[in-house]
């Protein structure tokens, strides 16, 4: 099965395949053979080249994290055709800090009015026990914050509003 997973502006493509009892991951790296078990509903034991790690998954058929030995990673999951749209879309001005999954809101970094530079965080969610920064994708400015630390969000909903603003400072 070939799908992309997408994290920000990287895309990865892979393929996946059942071999014997392992599953077979095979990327432009090179393919890898992982012997995965599932515990409970969102732990995987995932061992590669005789080692074991434990990881924590969580997500829909759209989206996966995985939260593995202290650092946690966010893909979408898309076929390549999909892949291709969000690339272009990952290039596009951002105006809201949307909540892509049901969850928690943890920290709120900013106030209105603050000015962003790119990769600078702007909210904490936690969804399904594991915690995902949603950070600016360019420089910007706060035009407001929709919620407040420890409320519910569903998903979709918009938690932050931005203005952006050329690399001089100038407001686009």
């Amino acid at each position: 099965m070939k799908k992309m997973l997408v994290s920000g502006e990287a895309v990865y493509p892979v393929t996946v395949a059942q071999q014997g009892g392992s599953t077979v991951v095979s990327s432009p790296g090179g393919d890898m053979a992982l012997a995965a078990t599932q515990p409970s509903a969102h732990e995987m034991l995932l061992t590669v080249k005789g080692r074991t790690v434990r990881a924590f998954v969580a997500g829909t058929k759209d989206e996966v994290h995985v939260h593995v030995g202290g650092g946690t990673w966010s893909f979408k999951v898309l076929d390549p055709a999909e892949a291709h749209a969000a690339h272009s879309r990952a290039h596009e001005v951002q105006t809201e800090v949307t909540a892509q999954m049901p969850g928690l809101v943890i920290k709120i970094h900013v106030r209105a009015g603050d000015r962003l530079v790119k990769d600078q965080p702007i909210i904490v969610l936690e969804s399904m026990k594991m915690e995902n920064t949603q950070v600016a994708r360019h420089p910007a400015i706060v035009k407001s914050v929709n919620v407040a630390e420890r409320q519910q969000v569903d998903a979709g909903a918009v938690l932050v509003e931005l203005e952006p603003i050329e690399e001089t400072g100038e407001q686009k």
